[in-house]
């Protein structure tokens, strides 16, 4: 959502689909990437592993105004990204190797008829300090990519950008002029990740640039516009023939290489047992030290800190035990194992407790209350009114069903015995409810579809609010309405729009919406009150009363990502509804 002309093109992508009914395409600024796939299951996030320092130093933040996308030096003077970030002959601004650099766009001249999603940029001075990146390699399934960019890093399109991030997948197939990436525990990919760099390796061990990033679902998917492709190489020789200063490391002969790329040494790593004799239930500590260049460490599977961890670990039972460490890095996997004694008779540990709460204590008929069970020390069950719940911490969920004071009891058991605890909750009769008066207004959905990402937004509607009787001139009557898969519902007054310029014959038109996400915060010596920023993009029509919604993107008062595709009235929406909507805009 960062990148302006990245909306565009999506919103430009449905337009094109909404009136040839053609398969749905999915065009999102690209990936924050996630961890590597030896990682463990549990840390497979989008957020990823930053780059250490001297990491990547070729790949670059680029920016065009407030567009930002990821690319890559491929040469002294040459960055390489996405076409669907910039247009051409815009001044795009960078810092490579701590020094600032600008230099112009140039697009594919094919895209987007063509879908090559590639452009360089270049640079008005060499850049001295970084080694660029070679072109090369053959895309095949199979073969193993690692991906880098500085887009945000949570699912969804959630989580702060400007970081730079890498992680490894594997390429699983193919699509018109790009590779799909959707290997299972992967690197996912985020806004702003656009035009960031897919490498390969080589026979001899070097990085090659073997695609920009294209598109992908936010979730288990990226696509990479291919650099080894008949329509790469035409537009190679266009650029350069263009630009006779420019040069493109790997492409028509020329070499920036200084020798190959260094090979990383697995990490290695020692663990100790203190103390190395202890009773049963006493603690041992494990400890692990870390050498070389590592990205985890575990100690019996459990992830630790480094280049010191420990971990607390104690036996009921007499015997030998083994403490064993892992840790992976780049080049490869190291491990490392210790033992220790436990002397003497078993000895049953302190039984479990438990207490509990609910939240909120009091409620009416109907509504919930949810109970939460904690629970101390080795507990093999739990349970919430004979209802197994999880340790350490367990939830249920109780609705009120008559009046009065409820009791809500736990019991958790171990080896070392059993405990209990109990929470009352009340539940209070219903008040009569008065019916709606007249100075109530109704919510009128005019355009609504559905959310196309994968966060717990369900439906979106543009909608109006309506009163029978006549209030005079209403000030604010557009809103924002959110549908939350877990039932609930947001309607986020419209409290300011501006449409953003747009030239003569254009398909879409784009206005920013500025939502009230019905929230005061404190500031000091005022109240500022807390908005959320949406994207509108209509079909243009010969003056603004005639331009139609068709999709819309941004965040919900819970800060909820979403993008709907396609908005459409609803079946039963009054005219005047309509309306309404459009005379607004003027």
């Amino acid at each position: 959502m960062k990148s302006r002309t990245a909306a565009k093109f999506r919103a430009l992508v449905f337009a094109r689909n909404y009136w040839a009914t053609w398969p749905a395409l999915w065009m999102l600024p690209l990936m924050a990437v996630g961890l590597s796939m030896a990682a463990r299951a549990d840390e497979r996030v989008v957020g990823g592993k930053p780059a250490g320092a001297g990491e990547f130093t070729e790949v670059v933040l680029v920016k065009v105004g407030s567009a930002k996308c990821s690319g890559t030096l491929a040469g002294p003077r040459v960055v390489v990204t996405a076409a669907v970030c910039f247009k051409t002959g815009e001044t795009a601004m960078m810092n490579i190797g701590g020094k600032a650099y600008t230099g112009k766009v140039t697009r594919n001249p094919v895209y987007p008829t063509t879908d090559h999603n590639v452009a360089f940029v270049l640079l008005t001075t060499e850049v001295t300090g970084v080694k660029p990146a070679t072109v090369g390699g053959t895309a095949k399934e199979g073969t193993g990519l690692t991906m880098a960019g500085y887009g945000c890093i949570e699912p969804g399109g959630q989580g702060a950008e400007g970081s730079l991030y890498y992680g490894e997948n594997v390429i699983t197939g193919f699509r018109v002029l790009e590779m799909v990436a959707q290997q299972p525990g992967g690197a996912a990919m985020c806004y702003s990740d656009s035009g960031g760099p897919a490498y390969v390796k080589d026979a001899n061990n070097k990085r090659r640039l073997l695609g920009v990033a294209s598109r992908g679902n936010l979730k288990d998917r990226t696509q990479f516009a291919r650099l080894d492709i008949p329509e790469a190489k035409t537009f190679f020789d266009l650029f350069l023939s263009s630009n006779p200063t420019a040069k493109i490391c790997g492409v028509n002969g020329f070499v920036c290489e200084d020798g190959p790329d260094p090979i990383t040494p697995a990490p290695t790593c020692k663990i100790t047992a203190t103390p190395a004799k202890v009773k049963p239930n006493e603690q041992v500590t494990l400890a692990i030290l870390v050498s070389g260049k590592a990205d985890t460490a575990a100690i019996n599977g459990t992830g630790v800190t480094m280049p010191n961890g420990y971990k607390k670990v104690s036996q009921t039972n007499p015997g030998n035990y083994k403490g064993n460490g892992v840790v992976k890095g780049p080049g490869g996997e190291g491990t490392c194992e210790t033992t220790y004694v436990v002397e003497g008779d078993p000895q049953l540990p302190d039984p479990p407790t438990c207490v509990m709460s609910a939240t909120p204590s009091v409620i009416k008929i109907n509504e919930q209350t949810t109970v939460e069970m904690t629970t101390t020390g080795n507990a093999e069950t739990a349970l919430v009114d004979n209802v197994a719940v999880g340790t350490p911490v367990g939830k249920r969920i109780f609705r009120g069903e008559k009046a009065g004071t409820v009791t809500v009891n736990g019991d958790v058991r171990g080896p070392g015995g059993k405990g209990s605890c109990s929470i009352a909750y009340v539940v209070q009769g219903d008040d009569p409810v008065d019916p709606p008066g007249p100075n109530n207004f109704t919510v009128v959905p005019v355009y609504c579809g559905r959310n196309t990402l994968e966060t717990n937004v369900n439906r979106v509607c543009l909608a109006v609010l309506k009163r029978e009787e006549a209030v005079g001139d209403m000030r604010m009557n557009q809103v924002v309405r959110i549908q939350y898969a877990d039932g609930g519902v947001e309607v986020l007054p419209i409290l300011a729009r501006k449409n953003r310029p747009s030239e003569p014959g254009e398909l879409l038109v784009f206005e920013d919406l500025y939502l009230y996400a019905n929230v005061v915060i404190p500031a000091p010596g005022a109240e500022v009150l807390d908005t959320r920023e949406a994207l509108l993009t209509k079909l243009a029509g010969q003056k603004r009363s005639e331009e139609i919604p068709v999709a819309i993107q941004g965040k919900s008062g819970r800060n909820m990502a979403f993008y709907v595709e396609r908005l459409e009235p609803p079946t039963t929406v009054p005219p005047v509804a309509t309306k309404r909507l459009r005379i607004s805009h003027r």
